[in-house]
C-alpha cells in the first residue's frame, strides 16, 4: 500500500512542478494584476461578458491598418492603438496633449518620424470616429504575448453601458 501512496505523491509532485514552469496565460496575468491593484479594489471582474464583443478582437480590428506581411499587428502598433483608443474618449485639449506626448517620444531632430506618428495618431482617432464610434469601452489594462508566428492580445476593459450580468 505504501508503494502506491509514494507513486501517487511523486506523480502529484511532478504535476505541480510542471504547473510552476508553465507560464500563465495573458488572461491570468491580467486577472492577477487586477486583484493586486489598489485601483481596482471592490471591482467586479467579468470574464468575457455574455452578449458582448471581446475588446481584444475589437482592438485588433481597430489596429488592422498596421498589419505586417504575415497579417500580424506589431506589438508597438498595438500599444499605440490602445493609447489612442483611450485618448478618443478625452476632451479635445487632452486628446491633443496625448497625441503630443506620443510624438514627443521621438527625438526633436527626427522630424520625419514625428510627422509619421502625428499622421498615425490622427488616422487612428479618425478611424475610431468612423468605424467604432458606438463603442464606449475603455481599456483598463492589457497583456500582449508574442511568439515567432503569432501575437495574442488580452484586455481588461470597462463593460458596455447598460450591461447587466445575469444572476
Amino acid at each position: 500500500m505504501t508503494a502506491k501512496k509514494d507513486k501517487k505523491a511523486r506523480r502529484l509532485a511532478r504535476k505541480r512542478k510542471v504547473q510552476r514552469r508553465t507560464p500563465s496565460s495573458g488572461q491570468q496575468v491580467l486577472l492577477n494584476r487586477v486583484r493586486a491593484s489598489q485601483h481596482f479594489q471592490n471591482t467586479q471582474v467579468v470574464v468575457n461578458p455574455a452578449g458582448t464583443a471581446k475588446m481584444s478582437e475589437i482592438i485588433l480590428r481597430f489596429a488592422e491598418p498596421f498589419k505586417d506581411d504575415d497579417g500580424l499587428v506589431p506589438r508597438a502598433m498595438l500599444e499605440i492603438a490602445i493609447i489612442l483608443w483611450n485618448a478618443s474618449f478625452m476632451p479635445s485639449d487632452m486628446q491633443r496633449k496625448a497625441v503630443e506626448d506620443l510624438v514627443n517620444v521621438f527625438p526633436r531632430d527626427d522630424s520625419e518620424a514625428r510627422r509619421e506618428m502625428l499622421r498615425t495618431a490622427h488616422m487612428l482617432l479618425e478611424r475610431k470616429k468612423q468605424h467604432f464610434s458606438d463603442n464606449k469601452r475603455m481599456i483598463m489594462d492589457y497583456h500582449i504575448t508574442e511568439s515567432a508566428h503569432s501575437i495574442h492580445l488580452d484586455v481588461v476593459s470597462t463593460v458596455p453601458e447598460g450591461y447587466h450580468p445575469e444572476p
